[in-house]
Formats: structure tokens, C-alpha cells, sequence
């Protein structure tokens, strides 16, 4: 579970998971490269452009515990031949909570991925229902 941090604002972590990216007429079931508290990159081949808006949805069914619905907007930072990075804009609640606490599990340094939670996030947290 390596961390990679350079340039970017928030600690990214590798997050073994398939979400679904939703643009309206495309949509995408693909695999997460990694995760930070500013947005997801996920790997694959994509027809979009930067600045293209979409629904973010990681479904998780656990073996241990409740399932895990996590739901956000964001809008298409880069994309590449290979990958793309999508940066959130808003989400509620619940999924921002799952959000610090999947960082906080994955992470090499818990301390330094909590510590990012005090700083101002890019994106919008809104009450339950309103996404």
C-alpha cells in the first residue's frame, strides 16, 4: 500500500476497488488506481475531457459489516492514455465520512492523512439526500 505524494495537495493511497463513473450518455465500470480526499484516479480508456462533469459511485459489498455506498460528484481533472483523475465537487455525508475512513484504514501514515481532514477540501459535503 504505497502512498504517493509529490506535488499534490492530499496523500493519495492505492484503493483496490471498481467504481462507476456516470457522464450521462457514457458511463464507465472500471478499477480505482488510487484515492485521496481530493478525488479518485481510475485506470482505463476514456472518451472524456477535461472539465467534464460526472457521478462517482463505489459499491462495496463486505464480508465483515455493512455494505459501503459511496457517492460524489466531480469533473475530469486530466486523462491520459491510460488512466484518468477526477477531482470531487460535492458529496454527502455519509460518503465523505467513508471517504476519511477508508484514507485513514489504507493509509502507511494515519496521522498525516487525518491531519488533511482540518484543511479546505475542493469539494462541497451536503446534507443526506441532496445529491
Amino acid at each position: 500500500m504505497a502512498n504517493t505524494v509529490g506535488i499534490r495537495r492530499f496523500t493519495r493511497i492505492n484503493f483496490e476497488q471498481d467504481v462507476l463513473l456516470d457522464f450521462g450518455a457514457k458511463k464507465y465500470e472500471q478499477s480505482v488506481c488510487n484515492l485521496s480526499l481530493g478525488g479518485i484516479c481510475v485506470k482505463g480508456q476514456f472518451e472524456q475531457h477535461e472539465g467534464d462533469a460526472c457521478k462517482v459511485e463505489l459499491r462495496q459489498i463486505g464480508t465483515v459489516g455493512p455494505a459501503v455506498d459511496f457517492q460524489a460528484k466531480g469533473k475530469v481533472v486530466w486523462v491520459n492514455g491510460e488512466n484518468m483523475a477526477v477531482e470531487f465537487t460535492e458529496m454527502e455525508y455519509d460518503s465523505f465520512l467513508f471517504l476519511q475512513t477508508a484514507l485513514i484504514y489504507q493509509a502507511e501514515d494515519p496521522l498525516l492523512v487525518s491531519s488533511e481532514f482540518s484543511r479546505d477540501v475542493t469539494f462541497q459535503v451536503l446534507e443526506d439526500d441532496q445529491l
